[in-house]
Order: structure tokens, then sequence, then C-alpha cells
């Protein structure tokens, strides 16, 4: 895989998804681990979800990802995240996903980054907040039929909708 196709943080790699992970993925809770990949190797780099590897010992603990995600006042990009049980509460979705909104202002020159969340996954609110989203108001995506964690089948459900502006520079006057 090129090294443009990597990201790496004090204690991570973000790489792109491969075949090979979909084992790993599935392990993630209600995610379809076949879907996800494909749908990522679908996306055009660097969007799309990528492999969430610690450096020590090279285990995949997660994905995190860019999305351009269709929402009703138009397209914005998400950063989303989904951690293995074992890996949860250790700073690592916050590390993922704040290395993944930096690179989103820094190199993709994005305006904006948001999150789309489960109301009660305070987890994950807490990782946004984090990484200087705030909510800025609820919604309802409609999706097609999904399964969430507690196995029960919905079609569109609610999410919070965090956002966070890129802050430009302010121009001083000569």
């Amino acid at each position: 895989m090129p090294s443009s196709q990597m990201i790496e943080t004090r204690r991570l790699f973000l790489r792109r998804l491969m075949e090979q992970d979909r084992i790993a993925i599935q392990r993630m809770d209600w995610l379809d681990g076949r879907r996800v990949i494909r749908r990522s190797l679908a996306s055009e780099y660097p969007f799309g979800f990528m492999a969430v590897v610690l450096k020590q010992g090279s285990i995949i603990c997660g994905i995190c990802g860019l999305l351009p995600q269709r929402l009703d006042h138009g397209t914005e990009i998400e950063v989303a995240y989904h951690l293995l049980p074992e890996f949860r509460g250790r700073g690592i979705a916050t590390e993922a996903s704040r290395t993944l909104i930096d690179y989103a202002f820094s190199q993709l020159d994005q305006g904006r980054v948001v999150s789309l969340i489960v109301p009660d996954n305070l987890a994950s609110r807490r990782v946004a907040e984090k990484n200087g989203l705030r909510h800025e108001r609820d919604l309802r995506l409609h999706t097609g039929p999904q399964l969430l964690p507690d196995q029960r089948r919905v079609r569109g459900h609610q999410r919070l909708h965090h956002g966070l502006l890129r802050h430009r520079p302010r121009r001083v006057r000569e």
C-alpha cells in the first residue's frame, strides 16, 4: 500500500481498509464488515473508512473515516469512528478522529466537518466534543432498514448533528 494512503499518529496508523480486515470489522457490534469494506474500497482515498491500527502489536482496534453524507441541507463531510469494545475508553477514537479532522482541514481544504451521533451514545458525543465539535441540531436520517445494536430493525433514525467550522486566521490590516 502506498504510504500516501496511510496516516500516522503518536500511537496509531490509519490505513485504507483491505479485504483481510473483514473479520476484525465483523466483531464491531452491529457493523456489516463486507458492506463497510466494499463501500470504503469503492470510495476515492481518503474518503471511506480506514483501519485504525495500534502501532504496538499492529492490532486493528477499529475504523475511522471521512464520509460524504447527503443531508437535507446539502452534503457534509462526516468524521465517523467505531472501535472494538476492548479498545474503548483509551482515547483512541479521539486521537484517530482528531487526526482526520485536521487532515480534512489542512489537506482537503474542507471548511467544516460534522459527526452524526445516535443520541444515547454518550461516549461518541464526548469524542466529538473533545475534538471541538458542538451540537448544532437534531436530525432524522432517512435510510433503508437498518439493524440497531439492540437488534431492532428501523427505517431512518435520529442523530445528533455536531459541527466544527475551520478556524481561519484573521488577516491583519497594515
